[in-house]
């Protein structure tokens, strides 16, 4: 009796280990996804782990192992040798025909556009003597953008708001058609452009247009990181954007409305970042700023072509801030001569001159 009964448990051991490994594996799956998309650097996030088990039976041993880019830094994650990746894991116990979510909290350390990268679901047998592994179903398109930290400094807002000043003055000397408040009678000293000649066609004698001398500046933010003939410096590109955000907050600051350019290429997206028409407020402001997470270490095109493409766009009048990296640059020195020329007023900010450690 007690042998047939042994024959019994080895037969069902038999039958419990086939199934392990044949079957159960299929009733498990699971999916991952970040819980924000958009991220400051240094800002918690999650990943989301969502673990289902569709089978009649629970299963004790489920194990989730995943690779993750070394500039996010997840809970209970390690660094892996001969790589740029971090690496985690975690075992959960999950009943029969139920579902379980996991929560790993995790840091974004530096500037980017990372991807959550597919992980791996490693099961159990039932005697104990294997693991099997699948990759996860990956149902989520788990981006990252992390914007880069701002340059801020009391000489950077002077900096800002005296070119500001200095745009509005400018603006009062060349007249923008666009800023029209209303109408005045011709007193014989204003130029013909300024008649207004539906206007004056009422019979109320010659009228012209009454320009608004204190309408709101109009500036174009520019982002040249191309490195020409000097080698490529990653800090110091990083110091690019940091600055390019310090100006850009204070344009907010000040509720001035800006166009932005920038040549670096984008990792990811369909927006084009070599123009961005004029706006403000919060979302043109997070519009610009996905552009800076995602700038990359390659040029779209060449410094002197967007700024040859921004300057073509400006009137006179109008005001452009460049960021660049160095002030010893022949191009950035033929761009100077060019804007004021134009007419068009400058302001240039040069990394390396801001150059911040630990960005």
């Amino acid at each position: 009796m007690i042998l047939l009964f042994l024959v019994f448990l080895v037969v069902l051991s038999l039958l419990l280990e086939y199934w392990s490994i044949e079957k159960a594996p299929e009733s498990i799956s699971a999916d991952v996804r970040t819980d924000r998309r958009i991220l400051e650097q240094g800002e918690e996030f999650s990943l989301v782990y969502t673990v289902t088990n569709t089978g009649r039976l629970p299963r004790s041993y489920v194990h989730i192992s995943q690779y993750i880019p070394g500039s996010i830094n997840a809970e209970g994650s390690r660094s892996m040798r001969f790589t740029d990746e971090r690496a985690f894991d975690f075992r959960i116990w999950i009943g029969a025909g139920t579902r379980r979510e996991v929560r790993i909290r995790a840091v974004a350390a530096k500037r980017g556009r990372y991807f959550v990268p597919d992980f791996a679901i490693v099961t159990g047998d039932f005697l104990g003597f294997r693991e099997m592994r699948k990759a996860g179903e990956g149902k989520h398109y788990n981006e990252l953008v992390i914007w880069p930290r701002a340059i801020t400094s009391p000489d950077l807002s002077q900096a800002v708001g005296g070119f500001l000043g200095e745009v509005s003055v400018r603006r009062y000397l060349y007249d923008d058609p666009v800023l029209t408040v209303g109408f005045r009678e011709y007193t014989g000293r204003e130029p013909m452009k300024q008649i207004s000649w539906t206007q004056s066609a009422r019979g109320r004698g010659l009228m012209v247009k009454k320009p608004d001398c204190t309408a709101m500046p109009r500036a174009t933010v520019l982002v040249d990181t191309e490195a020409r003939d000097a080698l490529f410096d990653a800090d110091l590109v990083e110091t690019a954007f940091s600055l390019a955000r310090g100006v850009l907050e204070c344009l907010e600051k000040a509720r001035t409305p800006y166009a932005f350019s920038m040549n670096a290429k984008p990792e990811g997206g369909t927006t084009d970042y070599r123009w961005i028409p004029e706006g403000s407020g919060q979302k043109h402001f997070e519009a610009v700023m996905e552009g800076l997470g995602r700038a990359g270490s390659q040029s779209a095109c060449s410094g002197e072509e967007m700024m040859a493409q921004c300057l073509a766009r400006c009137g006179a009048g109008s005001g452009l801030l460049l960021v660049t990296l160095h002030r010893k640059d022949p191009v950035i020195a033929a761009f100077i001569r060019k804007a004021a020329s134009a007419g068009v007023q400058l302001l240039v900010l040069y990394a390396e001159e801001r150059r911040e450690p630990c960005l």
